[in-house]
């Protein structure tokens, strides 16, 4: 993940998707939204194509009309769910105890 400044979008370089990698960039949305002021209607199409991996561009770009009329919330539920591995959350909590 790469973020020059809280300024700019954050970019998700290709490769492998994690939940670690995932909440990052989810953050760094959020900051980027919080300075530049981006209303709710519009988060998604501002720092949806900085996920830069060629098969999830495509899969955003398939349904960019809905997926932009989603929260950030919401977008990034249906990133998880389409993805990461099925069972991602529950390896997640086995490994934070």
């Amino acid at each position: 993940m790469d973020q020059p400044a809280p300024t700019k979008p954050p970019f998700l370089t290709p490769g492998d998707f994690t939940p670690e990698i995932l909440r990052t960039w989810e953050m760094g949305c959020q900051q980027f939204f919080i300075h530049k002021e981006v209303p709710v209607a519009e988060q998604v199409g501002k720092v949806a194509w900085g996920m830069q991996e060629p098969p999830v561009q495509e899969w955003y770009l398939n349904d960019q009309d809905r997926l932009n009329r989603l929260t950030l919330e919401a977008y990034m539920k249906e990133v998880r769910a389409y993805w990461l591995p099925s069972d991602w959350a529950d390896v997640t909590r086995c490994l934070l105890r």
